[in-house]
């Protein structure tokens, strides 16, 4: 039987490291903003009945009129972020009426259609699935003092992308548990916490996010070349 998912996608981030001061996801590229290139890879999987798309209430406007201009297939349901990206993703929670949720950053332009698809067929094997890369360079645990406390070992270190693939209700029910914890940067690591085994799929070193404003030319060129 075909599984059926909630896609849930992030826009709603305040984009401190961006410095230039507004949302980045709006960052027109190619004639479409940012974040319009994962909610089209979304509108077209055929597992995705749903998508929740988590915005800023001062940005529904603004949403609401590209979502107006373009013709999506998929029914497409506005969710109201929070201060924190676990915040945002637990108001999505919430919404959404599917088992699986797949969630994703809208300033990662860069979504295959297979990452989804396999993410949703390890869902039969484990309750969380995400995409990674293993590391290029040696990574250096430090103390606040940035001394060297340990490194680890590259063959067992990767970089964590997103899509990310979760049984709902546990993921919920996570979110709940751990509403207070400030160390939670995405939604794996609810998971680990819990000893519960995640999956990691190979990703690409292509699947950038566009976090700083360096970011910006490379993901802009890659945009205007047709890759996403």
């Amino acid at each position: 039987m075909k599984k059926r998912v909630s896609a849930i996608l992030l826009i709603a981030g305040s984009s401190t490291r961006y410095q230039k001061g507004y949302n980045k996801n709006f960052e027109i590229m190619n004639n479409h903003p940012l974040f319009y290139y994962s909610l089209k890879v979304m509108d077209n999987h055929p597992n995705i009945q749903e998508i929740l798309l988590v915005i800023k209430k001062e940005e529904e406007q603004e949403v609401k009129e590209f979502l107006q201009k373009e013709s999506f297939q998929k029914k497409i349901i506005l969710v109201y972020g929070g201060s924190t990206r676990k915040e945002s993703v637990f108001h999505a929670l919430q919404e959404a009426n599917e088992n699986i949720v797949c969630i994703h950053d809208g300033a990662r332009p860069f979504i295959q259609k297979e990452y989804i698809n396999q993410c949703i067929e390890y869902m039969d094997s484990y309750r969380g699935v995400i995409v990674g890369v293993p590391v290029k360079d040696t990574i250096k645990i430090v103390n606040e003092q940035k001394e060297i406390e340990t490194s680890t070992n590259r063959e067992f270190t990767y970089i964590g992308q997103t899509p990310q693939c979760f049984d709902k209700e546990l993921l919920r029910r996570l979110h709940e548990r751990y509403q207070d914890d400030s160390t939670i940067t995405d939604d794996s690591i609810l998971l680990e916490r819990e000893k519960i085994k995640v999956k990691v799929i190979p990703g690409s070193y292509h699947n950038i996010k566009l976090t700083t404003k360096e970011d910006y030319y490379y993901v802009k060129e890659l945009l205007e070349k047709g890759d996403a």
